[in-house]
């Protein structure tokens, strides 16, 4: 494991940042709400079979019946057939029409006024924050708790010391680390008042952090995230089958193709990425070396080539200089 963390510090309030300081993880918060589901796989209160809309309770007919269908497994792979533009961002739309944007609402706007799917649940791989939002109000209505509670109360979860990072400006007063975005916005948390900004970062943007946790707004240290990478979040994919925890091995479903570092079983090479206003996030598990790596920034506006060349500088700066 390798993992050291670098931001622009506030002088006054805690000096240089740590490995152990907490940012926001973007799309790398899908990790742990993968091994959330893995523990109640573990603890049989959830099947990857099981279908997301009955678990939630839903009795109407989705506006595509297909969505129906759509089970914990669609979810976790991205295969539930979800796509177009991401509902991080029309949270504050959502709540001026059904009144708040809670995960429930969000599960049922979904249902009733989101776009159709893109294909038949369990088909076509792709990537959409819709999967993980609604895999959260599925994992929060099983646990009959919310997803950080839910992280932080489980023996098997607890040590990786991850939380929930609000959306409200005021609860990061304390903050060693500050996450940084110029944009500003019409303010998520005010919906009706269309004279309200704030910056991206706390609800300009229109993500309620609150709702989109566990697709984009946990937090945690690179230590922690590099930490999870070398024992669960990535594919079972072509593992023997006594490898694949034996309260799992009735889930056929967890030999198939998932994204590297996102899904159920032991460690495979590979990489996940991604940010979103004030966030910028990546993690890697390397084959040569079987070496996990993490970095995290506290903004999202680098260019990407720039931040490319600074992941190829890191794995080229491993590859010359083996850890012993």
């Amino acid at each position: 494991m390798l993992a050291r963390a670098y931001t622009y510090t506030e002088l006054g309030n805690g000096g240089l940042t740590q490995s152990d300081d907490p940012f926001l993880l973007g799309p790398l918060s899908q990790i742990f709400t993968a091994a959330a589901v893995q523990v109640a796989i573990e603890a049989r209160v959830l099947k990857g079979t099981d279908s997301a809309y009955t678990l939630l309770g839903y009795t109407r007919t989705p506006t595509d019946t297909r969505m129906g269908s759509i089970t914990v497994e669609n979810l976790v792979e991205h295969r539930s057939g979800f796509t177009g533009p991401s509902i991080l961002y029309q949270m504050r739309n959502i709540a001026k029409t059904y009144q708040n944007a809670s995960l429930p609402v969000l599960a049922r706007w979904l249902a009733e006024a989101g776009p159709r799917l893109s294909g038949t649940p369990g088909i076509k791989r792709e990537e959409s924050p819709q999967n993980y939002v609604l895999l959260t109000q599925v994992l929060e209505t099983v646990a009959k708790s919310s997803l950080a509670d839910f992280l932080r109360n489980q023996e098997a979860l607890k040590a990786w010391a991850v939380q929930a990072w609000p959306t409200l400006r005021s609860a990061h007063k304390a903050d060693k680390v500050r996450q940084e975005s110029s944009r500003v916005g019409l303010d998520v948390l005010r919906p009706r008042d269309d004279n309200a900004f704030a910056a991206w970062v706390y609800g300009g943007d229109g993500m309620l952090k609150e709702s989109a946790v566990g697709a984009a707004a946990l937090a945690a240290s690179a230590s922690t995230v590099a930490t999870i990478l070398g024992v669960h979040g990535t594919s079972s994919r072509g593992l023997p089958r006594a490898k694949i925890p034996s309260a799992l091995r009735s889930e056929s479903w967890l030999t198939c193709d998932m994204a590297a570092v996102v899904g159920l079983g032991p460690r495979v090479v590979g990489v996940k990425s991604g940010s979103i206003p004030g966030a910028r996030a990546y993690a890697e598990s390397r084959k040569s070396d079987s070496l996990d790596w993490v970095l995290l920034l506290n903004t999202d506006e680098v260019p990407d080539e720039a931040f490319g060349k600074l992941t190829k500088f890191i794995n080229t700066f491993l590859d010359t200089n083996p850890l012993t």
